[in-house]
C-alpha cells in the first residue's frame, strides 16, 4: 500500500535516441535527494462575449514539462547527467577503472534535437509513476561546500508525460558508488593548488527552449538554443594572499580546474581552460576572517576547442558510453 513516502520513491533516467523513442540499454537509477519535475498546462482562454457576466469555458493548450532533479554526487551515476548536459563521451580503459571525457557537442543530435534527449521514470510511492519523455539537460549545477557532500542540481526541459506501473529499482552499491564529498576536494588556478575557497558553484547553461509547430500536436516536437552555451561560476574565498585579487584586477583568463578523488579508481574533475572573472568583492564585515565573494565564467578556449570538460573516473566495466551504453 503506497503511503506518498519520499524515501519510497525512485528516479531513473534512460537516454533516447530519438524523439519519443528509448534506448532500453541505457537506464541509469539514481539515488535522489529531491524533485520538482513537473508538466506544465497552459490554458486557452476564451474572449468571447455571450451576453452575461461570467468567464466562457477554457481549453488546455501547449503542454510542456520542467524542473530539478536534486543529487549527492558518485562516481557512476553522475556521468549521466555530464552526458545530458555536455552531449558527448570518450571513454578508455585500463586495468583497473574507466575514465569517461565529457565534453561538448558542436552539433545538433538530430532535427529539433539540439543535445541527446532522454526520459525520467519518477515514482512517488502513491500508485502509478510518471514518465516524461523528450526531456534535455537545461542546466546542471555542481556545488562544493565545505561539510557537505558534492551536491549537483539538474534543471530539466521538455515535453510529453504519461504514466506507467511502477517496477522495483535496481540501485548501485555505495560500494560501487561512493559518495563524493568535501573532504576529498581540490582546486587549481593556473595550475597552482588554491586552498583558500570556502565554496564554489560550476553552472552549465545550454539555454533551450521549445519552438512549438503548427503540427497537431499538444506537446512540443522542436527545440533549439535561444543563446550561446555558458558555463558560471561562483564562489567565495578567505582574503589571506592576493594571488586571486591580481588575477582579477589583470582582466586575465587562466585554467581552473577542480578535482574531487574518493579513491585511486573513483574520482571527477572538472576542468575550465579559459576562466576570467566577472567580478571580485571582498571587505572587512568585523572582527573575523574577510571573505570575498566572485562571480566568473568559461569561454571558449581556441588551444582545446571547448569551454569545459568534465574527467569521471570509476570502476564499472559494463558503462561503456553513458548515452549509448548498458548498464548490466
Amino acid at each position: 500500500m503506497p503511503d506518498g513516502l519520499g524515501m519510497m520513491s525512485y528516479v531513473k533516467l534512460s537516454f533516447q535516441n530519438a524523439l519519443n523513442g528509448v534506448n532500453t540499454t541505457s537506464g541509469h537509477w539514481f539515488p535522489f535527494v529531491s524533485e520538482s519535475v513537473s508538466e506544465d498546462r497552459a490554458k486557452m482562454e476564451s474572449k468571447q462575449n455571450r451576453f452575461r457576466y461570467n468567464e466562457p469555458n477554457s481549453r488546455f493548450g501547449l503542454r510542456t514539462v520542467g524542473g530539478d532533479l536534486v543529487v549527492e554526487v558518485d562516481p557512476l551515476t553522475i556521468g549521466a547527467m555530464f552526458m545530458g548536459a555536455l552531449g558527448t563521451c570518450v571513454t578508455t580503459s585500463a586495468s583497473t577503472h574507466k575514465d569517461h571525457l565529457f565534453t561538448e557537442a558542436n552539433s545538433h543530435y538530430g532535427e529539433g534535437l539540439p543535445i541527446q534527449p532522454f526520459k525520467l521514470d519518477i515514482y512517488r510511492d502513491c500508485g502509478s509513476h510518471d514518465v516524461y519523455k523528450n526531456l534535455f539537460a537545461n542546466s546542471l549545477t555542481m556545488k562544493f561546500a565545505h561539510g557537505e557532500f558534492l551536491g549537483a542540481t539538474m534543471g530539466v526541459i521538455g515535453g510529453n508525460h504519461e504514466t506507467g506501473a511502477p517496477v522495483t529499482p535496481s540501485f548501485y552499491t555505495e560500494v560501487l558508488a561512493p559518495k563524493l564529498d568535501f573532504t576529498q576536494c581540490s582546486m587549481q588556478i593556473k595550475g597552482a593548488a588554491i586552498d583558500d575557497f570556502t565554496s564554489l558553484e560550476i553552472q552549465i547553461l545550454n539555454n533551450l527552449e521549445a519552438r512549438p509547430t503548427l503540427n497537431g500536436r499538444e506537446y512540443p516536437t522542436r527545440w533549439r538554443r535561444s543563446n550561446f552555451r555558458q558555463w558560471r561560476v561562483t564562489g567565495a574565498f578567505d582574503m589571506v594572499d592576493r594571488v586571486l585579487w591580481d588575477e582579477w584586477d589583470a582582466s586575465s583568463s587562466s585554467p581552473l580546474a577542480v578535482a574531487v578523488a574518493y579513491s585511486p579508481t573513483n574520482a571527477l574533475t572538472i576542468e575550465i581552460p579559459d576562466f576570467e572573472f566577472d567580478t571580485l568583492g571582498g571587505n572587512v564585515g568585523g572582527q573575523g576572517v574577510a571573505n570575498a565573494s566572485f562571480t566568473g565564467r568559461a569561454k571558449h578556449d581556441t588551444v582545446t576547442g571547448k569551454a569545459g570538460s568534465a574527467l569521471l573516473r570509476n570502476t564499472d566495466y559494463d558503462m561503456d558510453t553513458y548515452g549509448a551504453g548498458t548498464i548490466a
